[in-house]
């Protein structure tokens, strides 16, 4: 069985699980100043029985491999699920996140850069 099979990339209930991946270029430092929030205008909820345990952010190299940058474990409650890091611009053509609910499984968003 293929773990790609089991992740989800588009929202269709009331609560939002898709990462949505922003990124912000620093003009002066060479660097993407980047942000994932899970759920891009709906907030994903954060109660010990819902929430949101990891987001992982990967990088697409220009040749095609895929490197883990951050791995980011939150709390079980009353936490956001939004987290920031950095990347050094034009290392990467494409920033993928995963996000994992306690409730409803593995779920990935993107973003070309």
């Amino acid at each position: 069985m293929s773990i790609s099979k089991n992740i989800k990339t588009e929202d269709t209930g009331m609560e939002k699980h898709v990462p949505f991946i922003s990124a912000k270029e620093c003009a002066t430092c060479g660097e993407l100043s980047v942000t994932i929030q899970v759920g891009q205008n709906v907030i994903h909820p954060s109660t010990v029985e819902h929430s949101i345990k990891t987001i992982t952010l990967y990088g697409k190299t220009k040749e095609g491999a895929l490197k883990q940058l951050t791995l980011f474990q939150l709390g079980d409650e009353n936490t956001v699920a939004r987290v920031r890091t950095s990347v050094i611009k034009g290392t990467f053509t494409e920033l993928i996140a995963t996000s994992y609910c306690n409730l409803h499984g593995l779920w990935e968003g993107s973003l070309k850069i």
